[in-house]
């Protein structure tokens, strides 16, 4: 076993331990995170008056449910407890799905302890009659559901508090996506020019990473298909740039309309407000393949200067095909 296979089961086990500590809500939220990792289809409900049902898997091909999910976890270890409360849930899931029209023949139920064979004996007894399957998920088969590396660094990030390892910005939402580059910017300029280009470079992978799949696809395809997918409205933000502090500072775009009583924005990506500062409007990611031109036009620019130029070609750019950036050195 290599040390990256003993991490990975000693976070298990870790992530196990916590699931077997925690009742209630806490436990349903591990629980339903877990599930949603793992089933690509798992819908999850309300966390209280769920009519018996915690969650269930959808078909959407044929608009049915596939299985119920019901999440137990009590405080105590009662048996006589826990057959009252899965025979409750169960009846309940049973009058749901007669009075929606479902069919009721998968249950999943899940505990936050380890059950005992008298337990999982009289589940089957509930279900033998009805011909319904069920399967029991523990803590222990909880955590054998997770099967590759990404599920475990989501799960072991909201239950243990684990960061994910940082990979790519294209990970991020389109928002967060540009701010990372913004404030990139403010360093480009202090690089030598190999570094210079390695920077170029680096993000000109990571825009053509928004492609979605593994196809290798150059900046100027990447422009065509996805550089005008908008950041949503209500995460659009104006950065205004400081020359003398040589930063970007963020407004909302309410803010920004109140405080400079500008609406520039409307009608441009870059623009000089009536205080002289230049302002890059985050709408959507045209800006960067933008930034990228301009940058691969002229190495030794500054800040101010790749602003300008950006500011006075724009309209030119919005309008012209895009012309490819890769493979230019």
């Amino acid at each position: 076993m290599n040390q990256w296979d003993k991490n990975v089961q000693l976070n298990l086990k870790k992530v196990e331990h916590e699931l077997l500590q925690s009742n209630g809500l806490i436990f349903e939220s591990y629980a339903t995170f877990i599930l949603r990792s793992v089933f690509e289809k798992f819908r999850c409900t309300r966390a209280m008056k769920d009519s018996g049902v915690d969650g269930f898997l959808l078909n959407n091909k044929q608009k049915t449910i596939n299985a119920f999910f019901s999440i137990y976890a009590p405080v105590k270890n009662v048996t006589q407890s826990h057959k009252k409360k899965l025979l409750s849930d169960f009846n309940k899931i049973l009058n749901y799905t007669s009075s929606k029209g479902y069919k009721f023949k998968k249950w999943h139920v899940v505990l936050n302890f380890e059950i005992a064979e008298e337990l999982r004996s009289y589940v089957d007894e509930l279900c033998e009659p009805y011909g319904i399957n069920f399967i029991i998920y523990t803590p222990r088969e909880l955590i054998v559901l997770i099967t590759n590396e990404k599920q475990l660094f989501q799960v072991q990030a909201y239950i243990l508090g684990f960061n994910k390892p940082f990979e790519h910005y294209s990970d991020f939402h389109y928002h967060v996506f540009f701010e990372y580059f913004i404030k990139s910017i403010n360093q480009y300029y202090a690089l030598t020019t190999t570094d210079k280009i390695e920077f170029i470079r680096k993000w000109e992978k990571e825009v053509c990473r928004y492609d979605g799949n593994d196809k290798k696809i150059t900046l100027d395809q990447a422009y065509r298909q996805l550089i005008w997918k908008n950041i949503p409205e209500h995460l659009n933000f104006v950065y205004i740039y400081l020359p003398k502090e040589n930063e970007f500072i963020k407004k909302s775009i309410k803010s920004y309309i109140v405080e400079q009583e500008d609406f520039l924005f409307l009608e441009n990506n870059v623009w000089k407000n009536r205080h002289g500062d230049i302002c890059v409007y985050a709408k959507n990611l045209f800006i960067i393949y933008g930034f990228l031109k301009q940058l691969v036009n002229d190495l030794e620019n500054n800040i101010d200067s790749t602003l300008l130029s950006f500011m006075e070609s724009q309209v030119e750019m919005y309008s012209e095909k895009a012309s490819p950036l890769t493979n230019v050195w």
